[in-house]
């Protein structure tokens, strides 16, 4: 489906050799080329590793070695350099550490080792921040299968301008840990925002902004925040005026 903003209607789009069904993948948007990708997932039996892209009305599969079979795990859009960053996720309750970035122009996958990083982790949120040609990840869950414990609350930069040293832990305070938030990035303002997302047992209902000059998380009060019981996908469209995804939208009105 399709959502275009400027009319506020919804268009359900003819998919000519779509991908298998699937559940718990991330997706990128190309506005240059008005191109949908999306990578991985689980179909309820198997962890998939594919890479798709939606475009003029026809999903293709791009054949190319890459990452291992993955779901849970993020994936930011480069718009400088036409490239998708992936990172961590889990197969069959291991958990992944990787960080992948996909070439778009040249096909090409490429691992990114590093040694200093993030632990492993999945259902975690990450932001590209393209005025500093950064990714930053925040919180996820490191846990064994059926476990709702092992959260994160951490806060990592990782620099894709640098030749060494990229990953950064820049903060730890803030948010409570948590996994299965969503956050946006606020070019404007260079401040990352996450909302809600599951606590062990318990939905979050808080708002935060993290501002990335002054390193500075800053809670919003009651009245700013959402009501609880929600875990959404969020996706902030600066100068876009529609998306597409496969999966369903969840909305809900702000008071």
């Amino acid at each position: 489906w399709s959502y275009d903003f400027a009319t506020g209607s919804w268009d359900q789009r003819q998919q000519l050799n779509q991908p298998p069904g699937r559940g718990d993948h991330v997706a990128a948007w190309d506005p240059n080329s008005d191109t949908f990708w999306v990578h991985g997932g689980y179909d309820g039996v198997s962890y998939l590793g594919d890479l798709w892209k939606y475009s003029g009305y026809t999903w293709t599969n791009i054949a190319a070695t890459g990452p291992s079979p993955r779901s849970q795990h993020v994936a930011v859009w480069d718009p400088s350099n036409s490239v998708i960053w992936i990172h961590g996720g889990i197969n069959s309750c291991v958990l992944n550490d990787e960080l992948w970035k996909f070439d778009t122009k040249a096909s090409t996958w490429t691992a990114w080792p590093s040694s200093q990083q993030p632990l492993a982790r999945a259902s975690h949120v990450a932001v590209w921040d393209d005025a500093n040609q950064a990714i930053w990840i925040h919180g996820g869950y490191r846990r064994t299968c059926g476990d709702f414990g092992g959260l994160q609350r951490d806060l990592w930069r990782f620099d894709t301008t640098a030749s060494s040293n990229n990953w950064n832990l820049i903060a730890i305070g803030g948010p409570t840990a948590r996994a299965y938030h969503v956050a946006g990035w606020d070019p404007a303002n260079e401040a990352i925002w996450i909302h809600g997302g599951l606590q062990g047992a318990n939905f979050c209902s808080d708002l935060w902004r993290f501002d990335v000059n002054l390193y500075e998380w800053r809670l919003l009060s009651e009245k700013e925040a959402r009501q609880p019981g929600l875990v959404m996908q969020l996706l902030l469209i600066p100068q876009v005026h529609h998306f597409v995804s496969t999966a369903a939208i969840l909305m809900a009105d702000w008071e």
